[in-house]
Formats: structure tokens, sequence, C-alpha cells
């Protein structure tokens, strides 16, 4: 049982360590993409002002926002998930590794007596919950990572918005063109 109670230790100094480098060096919350111009920044075209393309845009670039932000939700849940399976695990270890039985040298007896009811149970409740909180994290990383594919297909769409606006060369194309922004902003 002293590999068991080794392993354990070692594996709550890896858990401290790897939640001591997650915080310091990943960032928590992913930032917004940022498009070609701030909210304020475009001036509107020849043809169209920016009294009629801004609201547009902006309305585009909150919609980013707004689909970003719950990805930076579902980051934070699946570490806080990864980190609590570990850390789950690590126990299940250490509890094993001070409460198993060993195993019997040469000739002895072997004890049959297992473990006591409350430590069976914590074991099965902490196994439970590294296996509960194992696809939690791996549904909410899935979830982030669609968010924020979605807040950068928004601001491609509206850079391409922009370059298209600017590259009109009639009214009713720089209109099919923020119509074109509206529509697939919608879709998000």
């Amino acid at each position: 049982m002293g590999a068991f109670k080794a392993v354990g230790w070692l594996l709550l100094v890896v858990f401290v360590a790897w939640l001591g480098f997650s915080l310091s060096k990943n960032p928590v919350r992913k930032p917004a993409p940022s498009v070609f111009q701030s909210s304020t920044g475009f001036e509107g075209t020849s043809l169209l002002p920016a009294s009629e393309t801004q609201p547009h845009i902006d309305q585009a670039r909150a919609k980013m926002l707004a689909v970003n932000s719950p990805g930076q939700h579902f980051s934070i849940l699946d570490n806080l998930a990864t980190w609590g399976s570990f850390l789950s695990t690590a126990a299940v270890t250490l509890i094993l590794g001070y409460f198993g039985r060993r195993v019997p040298a040469g000739g002895e007896q072997t004890d049959l007596s297992g473990l006591p009811t409350k430590l069976a149970r914590a074991i099965g409740l902490l196994a439970a919950l590294a296996a509960v909180l194992t696809a939690g994290g791996a549904m909410a990383r899935n979830q982030a990572r669609e968010d924020y594919q979605k807040a950068d297909a928004a601001r491609d769409k509206i850079n391409a918005a922009i370059s298209d606006l600017a590259g009109s060369k009639t009214q009713q194309e720089a209109r099919d063109s923020l119509d074109k922004l509206d529509l697939e902003i919608g879709r998000l």
C-alpha cells in the first residue's frame, strides 16, 4: 500500500502544480475577437453615411460579443471540471493507499475483510464524481469551442461586410452588403 500512498501524494503535488501553472500561464477568459475597426471608427462610404451603416455593424459586433461570452463561461466550467476530476482521482488513490489492505507475503493468511463500508462508499462517490466531472468538462469544452468558432465567424463576416462596403460601386450594392451582414449574423 506504500506505492498507493506515494502515487496519491504525487498526484496531489501534480494537481497543485498543474493548477498553479494553468492559472498563471493560460488566460481563463478568452477575449472577444477584434474587428477591423472599433465600433466608432467606421466613417461610412461615399455611397452610405456612417449613420446608416454603423448601426448594422454595431448590432453585428454586439451579437459577436454575446456569442463569445458563454464560450468564456463554458471554458471556465471545463477547467473547473477537469481540475475537480483530477482531484477526485487523487483522493481515491490516497484513500486506497492509507486504508487499503496489504498483499500478504509468503504463506501468510489473506485478509478478506475488505474496506470499511464508509470508505467504500467514499471511494464510489469520488469515482462517480470524477466520471461525471470528466463528461461534464468534455461537454463544456465542446460548447466553448463551438461558441468561440461562432464568434470568430461573426468577426469574419463583419470584416467582410466592411470590405464589401468600401468596395461597393452603387448604393444598392452597399445596402446589399449590410443586408447580407444582418442575415448572416442573425443565423449565428
